[in-house]
């Protein structure tokens, strides 16, 4: 059976979690096994800066292609070729994923310093339990509506 242009959609927004979960993990697996000093200042440890600064730019990368992702949902919703359900099909298992490797990571790290490496990014990191796979369709479908509501003001 061929694949469905939504099914395409969704397999990608779950690649884009699955990369971002990986550079979790990659985080995760560097502090644990090289067992950096707590006490230890980001600044003071340049791996350690270096991993966060990774994670950082994963984190980074993902919004992005998220909001990317935004003009394919309007695309397939105005072809009336968008489900929830779907949605939560292909991207729940990525998702449970990402919430493990955070979890496995924030034990490894205190917050002060996922705070200071992390940047702005550190208020995704601390919320990234609330991504579900209903608030990303929440999030296409939000934007969708705005977006058309701009259009039609123009037109």
């Amino acid at each position: 059976m061929p694949i469905t242009n939504e099914q395409l959609f969704f397999e990608h927004v779950a690649f884009a979690i699955e990369k971002l979960t990986k550079a979790y993990t990659f985080a995760t697996n560097e502090i644990s096994r090289k067992e950096f000093p707590v006490s230890a200042a980001v600044g003071d440890n340049i791996e350690y800066g270096i991993l966060l600064q990774q994670l950082k730019r994963a984190i980074e990368a993902f919004k992005i292609e998220i909001k990317a992702c935004l003009k394919d949902y309007i695309y397939l919703k105005d072809l009336n070729k968008m489900n929830e359900q779907h949605a939560v099909r292909y991207l729940k298992s990525q998702l449970d994923a990402l919430h493990t490797e955070k979890d496995l990571l924030t034990k490894h790290i205190p917050e002060d310093h996922l705070k200071s490496g992390l940047g702005r990014n550190y208020y995704f990191h601390k919320n990234i339990k609330n991504l579900t796979p209903e608030t990303l369709f929440d999030y296409f479908e939000i934007n969708y509506t705005l977006l058309s509501e701009e259009d039609s003001k123009k037109g």
